[in-house]
């Protein structure tokens, strides 16, 4: 049953089971409400009762018609743009260093002491997996042809364009692909089941914060399967159900991100559906690199506070403490980050 309350309201269908056990779920949390955003309504999130599953979703989820309203006071993909351009040069200047001496991107401006000490911040794991981390995750020894799906503004696909990849991009926001293809990027409006690229034709494929927002993750994946060739690697990263944050913020966590993710995954729940769909892992790991951010913004969830003093040097030693914990509990960080292969491809098939 669908309800239509109000027109001003976000419709929805109930989603009472797991979508991979088929086990009805236990109720998480109650009366969740998008307190970033705006979107109306309350939401509940529900956990699979099958202790060997463990899945998190939202119950009931948007019906496809009203998706749209739940992201109408979403990020706007200008402002990653502006928010970069904003930023004191002698900061710009430190990531430009560290993502230099990390991946060897050359920038145009000129050099100077910011400039070489993000060079030397780069020799240390946490400044690398904070501020260029990403360009890690893909062996650029070889380099080739990488499809990001939802590639938003288009930076990832920029700084490996940068890198010497041939960079394409899917955006289902069509502001989004507008604006990376101002950049003189590749880019196509719509879905991966929308496009029809030659077969085996890309060497990486990465969704990145992609597939909690999808309505059927299997099916996409599988998709993914059918364009990368042999050998290629898929990288996914997601927010981690079973991270530090998600234990101490509970309902209030930034991860849970209702009404637009559909699903929360923990590092053994997207190993299985990575699993399902005919993938095999290669690397799985859970990062810090957000724990700032999200010391911050669920802070704010549960104070309502937009800005205080605290939450900046409370997101300072969070990320921190999180860093240093992941030496003893690897699988605690506030993302999940798994880089897997096609298992057919290493079988010969």
């Amino acid at each position: 049953m669908i309800n239509t309350e109000n027109d001003s309201k976000i419709r929805t269908r109930p989603c009472p089971n797991c979508y991979l056990c088929g086990i009805p779920g236990e109720v998480l949390y109650e009366k969740v409400k998008d307190c970033i955003f705006g979107t109306p309504g309350e939401w509940s999130l529900k956990k699979c009762s099958n202790h060997d599953c463990g899945l998190i979703w939202l119950d009931p989820v948007p019906i496809k018609e009203d998706l749209g309203k739940a992201y109408r006071n979403y990020y706007l993909h200008e402002d990653v743009d502006t928010c970069e351009a904003s930023r004191p040069q002698v900061l710009e200047n430190i990531k430009n260093g560290i993502i230099y001496g990390t991946s060897g991107i050359e920038y145009p401006s000129k050099r100077g002491a910011a400039f070489y000490l993000g060079e030397a911040l780069s020799r240390f794991d946490i400044f690398r997996e904070m501020i260029a981390d990403s360009l890690k995750w893909i062996d650029n020894s070889g380099k080739g042809r990488i499809l990001d799906i939802g590639c938003g503004s288009g930076k990832f696909l920029l700084q490996m364009k940068r890198l010497g990849w041939d960079a394409v991009g899917i955006d289902l926001d069509l502001k989004g692909a507008r604006l990376s293809k101002a950049k003189g990027l590749e880019v196509y409006q719509g879905i991966l089941e929308e496009m029809s690229f030659p077969e085996k034709s890309f060497d990486v494929i990465t969704l990145i914060h992609v597939i909690e927002h999808l309505e059927d993750p299997l099916q996409t994946l599988k998709e993914s399967r059918k364009y990368l060739k042999k050998g290629g690697k898929l990288v996914i990263v997601t927010p981690n159900s079973d991270s530090v944050g998600a234990k101490y913020f509970g309902i209030n966590w930034r991860g849970w991100e209702v009404p637009r993710h559909s699903y929360v995954f923990s590092p053994q729940m997207i190993e299985k559906i990575v699993e399902k769909s005919g993938f095999r892992k290669l690397v799985i790991k859970t990062l810090s690199r957000s724990a700032r951010y999200i010391w911050k913004e669920s802070g704010y969830i549960k104070n309502g506070s937009s800005y205080r003093l605290t939450l900046e040097v409370g997101g300072t030693f969070f990320w921190l403490f999180e860093h240093l914990l992941l030496r003893f509990r690897p699988h605690v960080g506030e993302e999940v980050l798994l880089i897997a292969t096609d298992r057919s491809s290493e079988e010969g098939g």
